[in-house]
């Protein structure tokens, strides 16, 4: 792995000297700016106070970096500390930034902790001890004006594992806690008016990329004001006793965050509750869940309490959205072959089951099967305690799972029809129980648990079986790549079993691209609505 020009990870000796400086016992949250490799933050997270890595916010720029943090379970939360932007309240900043910028790095560190909390930093001694830009004489004052304690230091890395002769100045700062005045209304009525602008532009389009440009200015404007709230609050709380006697010191009023703590924390708890509301609204867009599977969606929701550290913001929206595409292939293919084995082995046991698929010698094993235009499969539509009819989670989710894999192998060429929560909570209205019609099938439940699916369209039925007897070999590499007479004779039988003869493999090499669908191809996630990506 190639190493960053500029990074030099931080000597254990000298990143215990560093948390020497640091009043321990009152740190809850540390952010680490430049994180590296983790190797300073693991130090302060192995003292005495209890602080582990759930405690702990990284950013670091380079890829592979990020990688090596993300593997020891250490949270990185943004790439370029100097555009990191968010109101979450740290406790710490402890950092060792690249020295040519080391100026810039505390600058920004300054200013994240200017409502209070300490900063132990390392820099390049020049930086401090030849001011001779505006930034760094900026800094210089900025550090006069918090009395920084500064030590300079000779050789602290020259027997690091990347070393360096450069002196060193290792800089602590600690800021006391400082309130903004604030017009509370002012910025209630701020974020009400960004609401209400976010619900007309919704509605005037359906475009996603107007959405998150306007729900990510709602949520900016409620943590800022919700924030200078917590402030104005923190501000006047002392002054709010419960007696004029010196001895007691607990206030009249309390404020406490929903199924939270209070005090120093209130910023941060509140922030963790709004992001998990916004992350959790954006995952119920329809234009997020649709692209999921049952276990992708399970999966993400899952991870939003881990989501509620993290800034809803448009850059992680959209790691969020490469995650999600580079996970969907497999997750698709994975569902496709799921569902196969529902109708094909999965229920072999049940009689009713036995027409579900034909068997034919296959490539590379003696029995392989393809699915009939009809399937019969264990699913259950009826709550057992009222005998009605009432599609349970289960039943919507694998009816879901089945329109989109039909949805995938159809690249969304079938006209828009009613989604399969409309339809299913339609027939529960109306107690139909038979052929109940959705976009490729007709179901019809049955009280004993069995579910019979027709499909409508065989072009597509034929589409499955090729997706699914290339990736179980039953077909042979060649299929649809050579024409009948230049296949062997065994590919030419598997064939004959598979179509039914030349003819009908002919329309598949003569237009493969209709019949055999290729993973990436899958990802095509094009609203219909709208001709710009979706995603």
């Amino acid at each position: 792995m190639k190493l960053p020009e500029e990074y030099y990870p931080t000597p254990t000796e000298l990143a215990t000297k560093m948390r020497s400086k640091v009043d321990m016992k009152t740190v809850a949250s540390v952010l680490e700016p430049s994180a590296g490799d983790g190797g300073l933050i693991a130090v302060f997270a192995k003292s005495q106070y209890n602080l582990d890595y759930s405690a702990v916010d990284a950013i670091e720029i380079d890829g592979d970096l990020q990688a090596i943090l993300k593997s020891k379970g250490i949270r990185v939360v943004y790439n370029d500390f100097l555009t990191y932007h968010s109101y979450k309240q740290y406790d710490l900043i402890a950092m060792n930034p690249p020295f040519s910028e080391g100026d810039k790095h505390l600058l920004k560190a300054l200013d994240i902790q200017k409502h209070g909390g300490q900063i132990v930093c390392l820099l390049n001694a020049e930086t401090l001890r030849n001011p001779y830009t505006n930034t760094r004489k900026d800094l210089v004052k900025q550090l006069e004006k918090y009395e920084a304690d500064i030590e300079y230091i000779e050789g602290a890395f020259s027997t690091a594992d990347r070393s360096t002769d450069v002196e060193i100045a290792l800089v602590y700062v600690n800021i006391s806690s400082s309130f903004d005045d604030c017009d509370i209304l002012k910025n209630l009525e701020k974020a009400r008016e960004v609401a209400s602008e976010t619900v007309e532009e919704t509605q005037l389009t359906d475009r996603l990329e107007s959405y998150l440009n306007a729900i990510v200015k709602q949520y900016e404007a409620e943590t800022a004001a919700g924030v200078r709230l917590i402030r104005e609050y923190m501000a006047f709380a002392p002054q709010c006793l419960n007696s004029f006697d010196e001895q007691y010191t607990s206030t009249i009023l309390e404020m406490k965050i929903y199924d939270g703590s209070s005090d120093r924390s209130l910023v941060n708890d509140f922030l963790e509750k709004v992001r998990y509301k916004y992350w959790a609204v954006l995952f119920g867009r329809k234009e997020f869940y649709e692209l999921m599977t049952e276990n992708q969606r399970s999966q993400y929701f899952k991870r939003l309490y881990e989501l509620a550290h993290y800034e809803f913001n448009l850059s992680n929206i959209k790691q969020i959205q490469l995650d999600l595409s580079k996970s969907s292939i497999k997750s698709i293919e994975d569902t496709i072959l799921d569902l196969f084995d529902d109708f094909a082995i999965k229920y072999t046991w049940y009689k009713e089951c036995d027409n579900n698929i034909h068997y034919y010698n296959g490539w590379a094993t003696n029995k392989v099967g393809k699915v009939n235009k009809k399937v019969i499969i264990r699913l259950d539509a009826f709550e057992r305690y009222d005998k009605t009819f009432e599609p349970r989670y289960t039943t919507r989710g694998k009816v879901t799972d089945i329109e989109k894999v039909f949805n995938f192998l159809d690249c969304n060429h079938t006209p828009p029809f009613d989604s399969v929560e409309d339809v299913l909570d339609y027939a529960t209205r109306c107690g139909q129980t038979a052929k109940i019609e959705f976009k490729y099938f007709y179901i019809t439940f049955y009280k004993k648990g069995t579910a019979h699916i027709t499909f409508k369209d065989m072009e597509l039925i034929k589409r499955f079986n090729i997706f699914v007897g290339l990736r179980k070999s039953g077909l042979p590499p060649s299929y649809g790549k050579k024409s009948y007479s230049d296949m062997t004779n065994a590919e030419q039988q598997v064939v004959n079993e598979f179509d039914g003869g030349e003819k009908e493999y002919t329309k598949v090499y003569n237009n493969p691209s209709k019949y055999i669908i290729e993973s990436e191809s899958m990802l095509m996630l094009e609203s219909k609505e709208d001709s710009g990506e979706v995603l």
